[in-house]
């Protein structure tokens, strides 16, 4: 991506090398925040699952067509994410 050449440039400074402690330590950042956001990603399917599981999305299917049912997508409740 370009906007990675960008902040690249910006955070592994000549000044900072061999090492490059700041570059290395916003890009190891940036990994942290997303595998935080993949754990919390797997953990809302999963509560999602349970609770459609459960029934408690079940109201969305009320005074709804059989076509109108089609056209929820992943919101119907018998949808269900893979984790």
């Amino acid at each position: 991506m370009k906007s990675d050449s960008v902040i690249f440039s910006w955070t592994y400074v000549p000044a900072d090398g061999p090492k490059y402690p700041i570059g290395h330590s916003i890009n190891f950042s940036g990994e942290l925040v997303a595998a935080a956001l993949a754990v919390f990603g797997i953990f809302y399917c999963m509560y999602e699952n349970r609770a459609r599981a459960a029934g408690k999305r079940d109201h969305r299917l009320e005074g709804l067509t059989e076509e109108q049912q089609i056209e929820l997508g992943n919101r119907h409740p018998s949808y269900r994410y893979i984790t």
